[in-house]
């Protein structure tokens, strides 16, 4: 065996041991590991047809070890990152009191607490200064509102799932005072996550591909969970296709969607419909030609006077915000588990495919895609498109893209 004097937490003697063949053929490989918390060398001892499968077994083990989950069981050797994506997320997710908003909310502020402490041991991270410097980072970072959820998330939901599993038996943070400021910030977390091109693509073809007729429901108001989740699906494709803002979406009138010179779809947002205080229309063009015809097809069916993408039981009437973003996150959570997108549980939403198409496009000027956006009044006015023209360069570069992807 190895010299346990040479060794530091963590450290494996697996590389420095060769399996031996027994009197009966089988191969045995015996090695020890150096747990984190310092404690004496654990011996191990694992056998094999051969003796690469034997060091096989062996580094199988080891890694076991460092995850700390041998036997379905935490140590405080575990990474955090590994909790709170097989414990903590679960429970939050599976919670009966937590409405979807809410469990969306606290997604986000798992997403941040990962950042800042997912690397580190649990040892290190339940030590109340570790703590306290993540949640003053995302203060710093986002605004002390989010720090001020994601303490609430740390302390009942990362630290409570670790008081039913006996790695701790209090909260560090109960009792202890933060002074998390009154820092403000307009810049959401999500707004930093795009998604990755082959996601964006496969999510894309996903959708138009999608059956609402085919989800399982429970019989009581099938017809109306389906209605809504294809309105879902529907505003998810013209978001992610334009970059468009929920809120705008949810407002789009029939004689607001326009041919365009290039056979596409324009979709003219008034002023009044878009967020702050504007004086001009943004004219978005639907950068991909099935999802365009679509659109198409809702304009057809779509009543003077209602709206295309409106109540689903009632398209004369807007779709509730509070529902209607519920019912995207209920659809955005079920497709991450779907297609194994994990940025669709909480980071992906109304401005997410805004980051996602800056990136996609991030090649082009800054100025094509701030008009494109509509970022501020003196840009969108600057290089206003009239509705029935099709002048973007992102529309070239869109279907530019798209024939590369279906090329490969």
């Amino acid at each position: 065996m190895a010299n346990t004097a040479k060794h530091a937490p963590g450290d494996d003697s697996i590389d420095e041991v060769t399996p031996k063949r027994q009197a009966d053929g089988v191969w045995m490989i015996r090695w020890m590991w150096w747990p984190y918390d310092g404690g004496p060398p654990r011996k191990q001892r694992h056998q094999g047809n051969t003796a690469g499968e034997a060091r096989a077994k062996a580094r199988a083990k080891l890694a076991e070890l460092k995850a700390g989950t041998t036997g379905g069981r935490w140590t405080k050797a575990s990474k955090l990152s590994d909790y709170i994506e097989q414990v903590v997320r679960p429970a939050v997710a599976g919670s009966s009191k937590l409405s979807d908003s809410s469990k969306a909310l606290y997604g986000r502020s798992l997403n941040q607490l990962d950042a800042e402490l997912g690397k580190l041991a649990i040892a290190k991270a339940i030590e109340f200064r570790v703590a306290e410097g993540a949640l003053l980072a995302i203060a710093e970072r986002s605004g002390s509102s989010s720090a001020k959820t994601a303490r609430n998330v740390l302390n009942r939901w990362v630290f409570g799932q670790m008081k039913r599993d006996r790695l701790i038996v209090q909260s560090p943070l109960a009792d202890m005072d933060i002074d998390l400021g009154t820092n403000k910030t307009t810049t959401k977390t999500a707004n930093d996550v795009a998604l990755a091109e082959a996601d964006y693509d496969r999510l894309l073809d996903h959708l138009l591909a999608f059956d609402a007729d085919a989800v399982e429901l429970p019989p009581r108001s099938r017809a109306a969970a389906r209605e809504k989740i294809r309105g879902a699906v529907d505003i998810t494709l013209l978001l992610m296709t334009t970059g468009m803002r929920l809120g705008s979406a949810r407002q789009i009138e029939p004689h607001e969607v326009i041919d365009n010179a290039s056979g596409g779809v324009n979709v003219v947002v008034p002023a009044a419909k878009l967020k702050g205080e504007r004086k001009r229309p943004i004219t978005f063009t639907v950068l991909d030609d099935r999802v365009a015809e679509r659109v198409k097809a809702l304009r057809k069916d779509t009543p003077a006077g209602s709206y295309i993408l409106g109540a689903p039981a009632d398209k004369a009437k807007l779709w509730d915000r509070r529902n209607c973003t519920r019912e995207i996150e209920r659809l955005y959570v079920s497709l991450a588990d779907e297609l194994g997108i994990k940025e669709l549980r909480s980071d992906i939403r109304s401005h997410g495919w805004r980051t996602t198409l800056n990136t996609l496009y991030y090649h082009l000027p800054a100025h094509v895609r701030a008009e494109w956006f509509g970022h501020t009044e003196a840009v969108n006015a600057a290089h206003y498109v009239a509705a029935e023209v099709d002048l973007s360069p992102m529309v070239a570069a869109a279907k530019e893209r798209r024939l590369r992807v279906v090329g490969e």
